[in-house]
């Protein structure tokens, strides 16, 4: 599908390290598991901007594809690796919202505007819903913060592979 291509092409161009998955919620899960037994890569899943699939492509619009993608996850590591700090901490200065996830999602959405791959060319004027969720995980799961990009609607204007 090209529109994974456009977005880890978005991803991948962001000034944090970003690591970019796709996929069902279990596919997403299971490649974060494989990749905490790997060494090289354990350090570099978080942040992580996880595309829930499938996505919906609403043709015959006169553009190439009305994109609505239900859910898109942004998520880090809770600052202490467990759920013990406190939410207002989370959001000061130092904290995963204001340090990590927040700058991952403005800049994610500007990339997105700004990216010549779709119609919308201001990132304000992205139709979606956002969800801050504090302290996800618990037994064998990491803890997280995240964000959650809900419903998230767009024109993609390009049928050229994006890579």
């Amino acid at each position: 599908m090209i529109l994974v291509e456009c977005i880890d092409t978005i991803v991948s161009s962001m000034s944090m390290d970003v690591n970019f998955e796709p996929g069902l919620s279990s596919q997403i899960v299971r490649s974060l598991i494989l990749n905490d037994e790997s060494s090289s890569f354990k350090d570099k899943k978080y942040p992580l901007l996880a595309m829930l699939m499938p996505v919906r492509e609403k043709r015959g619009l006169g553009v190439y594809a009305l994109i609505k993608i239900d859910r898109i996850i942004i998520a880090t590591l809770t600052k202490s690796g467990d759920n013990t700090e406190s939410v207002k901490d989370r959001y000061k200065t130092g904290g995963t919202f204001k340090d990590i996830l927040y700058p991952c999602y403005y800049e994610f959405l500007d990339k997105l505007a700004w990216s010549g791959f779709i119609a919308e060319s201001d990132p304000n004027a992205l139709k979606h819903d956002k969800l801050d969720v504090p302290g996800a995980g618990g037994k064998g799961i990491d803890f997280i913060d995240s964000i959650e990009i809900l419903n998230l609607e767009f024109n993609l204007v390009t049928q050229k592979i994006c890579k």
